[in-house]
């Protein structure tokens, strides 16, 4: 029994699934009362169709290229209810039978149980390799199979993937070659603290880069096995010991790659803390140079934080903003920077 059809507007709704799953940024085309127009599946895999009460509609999914839809379609006259589940079922069609793609993923020594995803002419599914690194696929003839395999922890694939076209016969795809990436690593250290938010340049083989440490003063850089790897920090009116650091033909990961920061001759390390907070790590702590800019420095997993300024300078350091707290001091004010200074800590309550 239908029920009445009030002037309101209705939700239909359902999800679009292939072989690999649900199927997101698949077309869906409904026509109600003569007006035709189309929604896309979302992540999901999932559509929404929202019509005016009372009419009527045909929900069809497509465009269909090298799979078939089941249903085909759905038709309801008039729509006077909410509809789910009004879900598409996407299987791909066999034209002159199938074909076997197979490949391998190589360059990395236990390359087994690697997840290597793809789509027949849009439609998701997955597989893994075997023990020697190879895999294989199956589609009908004449699809179009995008191949991306999963790169394993710590390494890179080249490529990253491949897209076959109008698959006729038996193919063998281009191997993907894995390589496996190493870590140099380290910290530094400023007056025997750590210190987050420190410039370190860097070249692998020649090319430049750029890192910095994190809260806990650690940095890392990820390499090929092979590299030549040069690591200097930027070092603004500091001392660095070592000054930098070469590594020539890197073979295993590389701990311990530290280095020790001091003020330099005509400046002065300034430091202090953050206390009464939860987290006090990575925190932005201001500070002013004789009036000038603004400038910001992190702190630390601990809530320490250090800057270097010329000596002879006046410094206002100036605690971040913490919703529901109130720093003491509201800030620190140094005149005339003649030493090092340890004491602009704050306290949150």
């Amino acid at each position: 029994m239908f029920r009445n059809c009030m002037p309101e507007v209705f939700t239909l709704s359902g999800v679009v699934s292939g072989v690999g799953g649900p199927v997101a940024g698949f077309t869906v085309f409904y026509c109600f009362d003569g007006i035709n127009t189309s929604v896309v599946t979302n992540e999901f895999g999932e559509y929404f169709i929202r019509i005016p009460a009372c009419a009527s509609v045909v929900i069809t999914p497509g465009p269909l290229v090298g799979v078939t839809a089941s249903p085909s379609r759905y038709v309801f006259n008039p729509v006077c209810d909410d509809m789910f589940r009004l879900d598409f079922t996407l299987t791909p069609v066999t034209p002159g039978g199938t074909v076997t793609l197979t490949g391998t993923v190589s360059g990395l020594i236990g390359a087994a149980g690697i997840v290597v995803n793809y789509t027949i002419n849009g439609v998701p599914g997955t597989t893994t390799t075997d023990l020697l690194g190879r895999y294989s696929i199956t589609a009908p003839v004449g699809s179009t199979v995008v191949i991306t395999p999963v790169a394993p922890a710590g390494a890179t694939l080249t490529p990253t993937t491949q897209t076959i076209t109008n698959v006729t016969t038996d193919t063998t795809i281009p191997p993907f070659v894995v390589t496996r990436r190493l870590f140099v690593s380290g910290i530094v250290t400023r007056n025997g603290g750590l210190v987050s938010g420190v410039t370190l340049n860097y070249t692998v083989d020649g090319v430049p880069g750029v890192t910095t440490t994190d809260a806990s003063g650690e940095y890392t850089i990820l390499v090929p096995v092979g590299s030549d790897v040069t690591i200097m920090p930027v070092t603004t009116g500091q001392t660095s010991v070592p000054p930098f650091i070469s590594l020539m033909d890197v073979v295993s990961d590389m701990p311990g790659q530290n280095f020790a920061l001091s003020a330099a001759t005509g400046f002065a390390l300034v430091e202090g803390s953050l206390s009464g907070l939860t987290a006090v790590d990575g925190l932005p702590v201001s500070y002013t140079v004789n009036g000038g800019l603004t400038q910001t420095v992190m702190t630390n997993a601990s809530g320490f934080y250090s800057f270097v300024v010329p000596l002879a300078t006046a410094v206002v350091v100036t605690p971040p903003v913490q919703a529901g707290f109130t720093p003491t001091p509201p800030n620190v004010t140094i005149p005339n920077v003649t030493a090092p200074i340890n004491t602009a800590n704050f306290t949150y309550a």
